[in-house]
């Protein structure tokens, strides 16, 4: 009876604080800037609030373990969540039904891809050992892959595709605003202890619930998006000391949350960005700190421990354990490899059930890699498109990278969304070897779909234009 209790309170906490403290961030911050710029969001708030809401539903419940999850797939929270799901995706099919633009949805490139990903997750429920959870896990999946097919459609210049990549921005930025509250309201939850680790507590998010490697993830990625505008401007003017403070902060969180992965990409985004933006004495400098990092006892045994976050050295070589059961994984997947086991429930359910039953040891909540979790859940049948969605992605980066000489107006701005959805893809596909991520229904996945609608919109811009100036100043300005 008190676990009922304590449950429902868990609930509760996360309805109330997220839908308000959520919300009344983010729609302030719009308001004010709706007010300067009537144009913000594509001259409507219905998309933001649709994208807002996406979000939302990220954080409708928490974690659970195994046996709780066998026991009851969907509780009373995540039913909240697919109530969201399905009210979002009846919100836009009857507006554009209104409207009479039922044809306003685009399943191309990485996008279209991803809907066969999503439709094969929701199809393996007939082979899953828990059929309804892997039709609801994948069904999540299908949503947002849907509702950003719509932006895919909706976003079609570039002041257009700048709005929405800034407000996904700022999405993120209400996230951290949320730990930070969490974190002076209730520290002795929001701050896990590492026993053993140069920075014994690890940062997390309480209302709503982060992970800690989560929470990096976001942190390292606002990190590289702020130091690509800060790297633009006067490093004397307003701007700067604006961009400087919200980076400390930013940094800050990445370094409490002390997740390895996103700490390793971000220096690696940084170096990246120091060469886009030509900034030669800043990159001397970083890779003389390195320098210092490496010849410096103090300072090598300081970065060392921090690292471990107490491990012993030999752990930490097998990747934090990852290498002792991927080849266990890779070994009962061979047995199924054309179909898997069932889409998330496969590695949640059945590989428990087969470890127990073989070798009398527990099961993983993940394998700890994207693609491992996608091989053992629909098999090769699923991982195709899957790669395909990133391989298209890439690939659309690369024609980005062609010698298109915009106007002078626009040039600055498509430079800057380039080099900003690029250290962002950086970053989760960093993540996706080591952890969950745009695979299921994680923040790893919008952010996913962001790049996937950014590229495909950068690509028909240039395709619409010629080497003319006027013709692309055309191409970015109008469809």
């Amino acid at each position: 009876m008190l676990f009922k209790i304590e449950r429902l309170l868990l609930e509760t906490e996360y309805l109330s604080v997220i839908v308000v403290g959520f919300f009344l961030f983010l729609l302030v911050s719009l308001v004010i800037t709706y007010k300067k710029r009537k144009d913000f969001i594509f001259s409507t708030p219905f998309d933001s609030i649709i994208l807002i809401l996406l979000y939302l539903s990220l954080f409708l419940g928490g974690p659970r373990g195994t046996q709780e999850l066998i026991h009851q797939p969907v509780d009373k929270i995540r039913l909240v969540r697919i109530a969201v799901m399905i009210s979002l995706i009846s919100t836009i099919g009857v507006k554009q039904f209104v409207e009479k633009k039922i044809t306003l949805f685009q399943f191309r490139g990485a996008i279209g891809l991803m809907t066969i990903y999503s439709v094969m997750a929701m199809l393996s429920a007939v082979y899953s050992p828990m059929p309804l959870l892997s039709l609801w896990k994948g069904f999540e999946v299908f949503t947002f892959v849907f509702i950003f097919s719509y932006f895919l459609a909706k976003i079609t210049t570039l002041p257009q595709l700048e709005k929405f990549i800034n407000l996904n921005w700022i999405i993120l930025v209400s996230i951290l605003v949320t730990v930070y509250i969490g974190a002076f309201a209730t520290p002795e939850r929001a701050f896990k202890q590492i026993p053993g680790a140069l920075l014994p507590y690890q940062l997390m998010g309480v209302w709503p619930h982060i992970n800690p490697n989560t929470l990096a993830e976001i942190s390292a990625i606002l990190s590289l998006v702020i130091l690509s505008r800060l790297l633009q401007v006067n490093f004397f003017s307003k701007k700067a000391i604006a961009y400087g403070g919200m980076l400390i902060i930013t940094l800050l969180t990445l370094i409490l949350s002390q997740s390895r992965t996103s700490l390793f990409a971000f220096g690696l985004g940084t170096i990246v960005l120091l060469i886009f933006y030509k900034r030669p004495l800043l990159l001397f400098y970083t890779f003389l700190l390195l320098v210092v990092l490496i010849l410096l006892p103090q300072a090598t045994n300081i970065f060392t421990n921090y690292v471990l976050r107490g491990q012993k050295l030999e752990f930490f070589y097998s990747m934090s354990g990852r290498l002792y059961f991927w080849p266990l994984v890779w070994k009962i997947f061979k047995q199924s490899p054309l179909i898997g086991y069932g889409f998330y429930a496969g590695h949640r359910v059945g590989f428990y059930s087969i470890v127990m039953k073989r070798y009398g040891v527990g099961g993983l909540s993940t394998f700890d890699n994207t693609y491992l979790d996608v091989l053992f859940g629909i098999g090769l049948i699923g991982i195709i498109p899957f790669l395909s969605a990133i391989a298209t992605i890439w690939k659309r980066f690369l024609f980005s990278l062609r010698d298109n000489k915009f106007p002078s107006e626009y040039q600055n701005r498509w430079e800057t969304i380039k080099i900003e959805i690029f250290c962002v893809f950086l970053i989760i596909m960093a993540r996706s070897f080591t952890g969950p991520s745009f695979h299921i229904f994680h923040i790893s996945l919008p952010l996913l779909l962001v790049i996937a609608v950014s590229t495909e919109v950068m690509l028909d811009i240039i395709k619409r234009g010629s080497i003319k100036t006027q013709k692309f100043n055309e191409s970015i300005i109008s469809p």
